[in-house]
């Protein structure tokens, strides 16, 4: 078998014999190798948004928000309506529980006293006037929500059977920007009834 020779060539290669036929073997920069593997797309430059590009996006965000902006704020409007409706519901239904298990006069009414009950309510045993001493008290709702009640009192009473102390049903309106509107009628066997209406009584 032939033996394997390394001679240093004249340019820095080793010349390399196998039997009779000479061979080069030139060493090779390997960092040369490896930048380009790291750097593969070297060449290749990124592009940023043109004009034309960056102009049609903002058309189409203000074209999303314009659209998106007012939903939401009816959704908001929709939904703080319905939360004031269902707490007053929740408030009467209280009401006439408490005056069916205390067997006596309970009464809900407006916290400043009038048919406004917008400032707060509260339930109270008897009719004081006041929410001195109340069972349970709801702060006011929000400074666009408006909530009154029919007829000249300012408080609504339950037996101890549980049906209005007055001669008529009860009537709330709960408003909101003049647009929204929910309705809970109470009967005179104090039942509440939540209805939605197009727009706000005047």
């Amino acid at each position: 078998m032939a033996r394997k020779r390394f001679i240093k060539g004249p340019t820095g290669c080793r010349r390399v014999s196998f039997g009779f036929v000479p061979q080069l073997a030139c060493p090779v920069d390997l960092s040369s190798i490896d930048n380009q593997r790291a750097y593969p797309t070297q060449a290749k430059k990124g592009h940023g948004f043109t004009l034309i590009e960056l102009m049609v996006t903002l058309t189409i965000a203000v074209i999303l928000l314009t659209v998106a902006v007012p939903s939401y704020q009816s959704f908001v409007a929709s939904t703080e309506l319905t939360t004031s409706a269902n707490d007053l519901i929740a408030a009467i239904n209280l009401t006439r529980s408490e005056s069916v298990k205390r067997d006596a006069i309970v009464s809900l009414q407006s916290t400043n006293q009038t048919k406004d009950f917008a400032a707060g309510y509260c339930i109270v045993v008897g009719d004081p006037g006041n929410c001195s001493g109340a069972v349970r008290q709801w702060e006011a709702l929000g400074s666009e929500v408006t909530l009154t009640v029919s007829g000249a009192s300012a408080s609504v009473g339950f037996d101890g059977l549980g049906g209005l102390t007055s001669s008529q049903a009860v009537v709330f309106d709960i408003c909101r920007d003049n647009e929204l509107h929910r309705r809970v009628t109470v009967s005179l066997m104090g039942r509440p009834k939540l209805t939605s209406l197009a727009s706000c009584p005047l």
